[in-house]
């Protein structure tokens, strides 16, 4: 029994290209021109990722983004100075939410609370994340531009610098993660309120870091 389509629609496997015809002999469609311009819109991604230019680089003022734009000058002994830093800060974040961690009880000092507790942990960790997604955006496109951008770095090398926008993610997802499993714990509303501030802190050491330098302007920089 013929379908619908069998019915009008004929594909013709013999030829080369594949097409497909209906009854009265007419081609309906080309597979060779689908090809065609699946590569050509294959081949236009490629090219518009190549030109993923400063245009499209979100930047922040902290001591990633600094660190990222001075890797694209030939200066190593700055590039050092520079990514030490980016990891100390890194450092510094994970090891207060690790030392944070290792005061709970797990998951299982979690509890339901009351209305007014629970309606400061929602607002407390939407405000958290909403702090912390210009961070993440900007680290996704730290990483993009790396990726795609290898020859506009020191020794045609993007290694570091891709690094970099991957440790200012991990900070970012690791501190607003961590921030909800503390809050979830937290008994009183004054409590869930000083977590939430301490992790806003948290996931602030980048921008501390990078004020903190001497003889650098990091608005002109940025």
């Amino acid at each position: 029994m013929m379908t619908k389509h069998q019915k009008f629609m004929n594909v013709d496997f013999s030829p080369n290209p594949l097409k497909i015809v209906n009854q009265e002999g007419k081609v309906v469609l080309h597979f060779d021109e689908i090809l065609k311009e699946w590569e050509e819109l294959e081949n236009k991604k490629n090219a518009d990722g190549l030109r993923f230019d400063e245009e499209f680089l979100e930047l922040e003022v902290d001591i990633y983004c600094i660190t990222f734009l001075k890797f694209r000058t030939p200066d190593p002994i700055l590039h050092r100075e520079l990514l030490l830093k980016s990891v100390i800060a890194y450092i510094m974040q994970m090891m207060l939410i690790s030392l944070v961690i290792s005061e709970t009880d797990g998951f299982s000092s979690a509890h339901d609370g009351t209305f007014k507790l629970n309606c400061s942990r929602l607002i407390c960790a939407f405000l958290l994340h909403m702090s912390l997604v210009p961070e993440m955006r900007c680290a996704f496109s730290l990483m993009n531009y790396a990726k795609h951008n290898q020859d506009k770095f020191y020794k045609q090398s993007s290694l570091y610098p891709f690094l970099i926008g991957m440790m200012k993610l991990l900070g970012c997802v690791t501190t607003e993660l961590v921030n909800i499993f503390i809050i979830i714990q937290s008994t009183l509303v004054s409590d869930v309120i000083k977590d939430f501030i301490a992790f806003g802190i948290i996931a602030k050491i980048d921008d501390m870091m990078a004020l903190s330098m001497k003889n650098f302007n990091v608005e002109q920089e940025i």
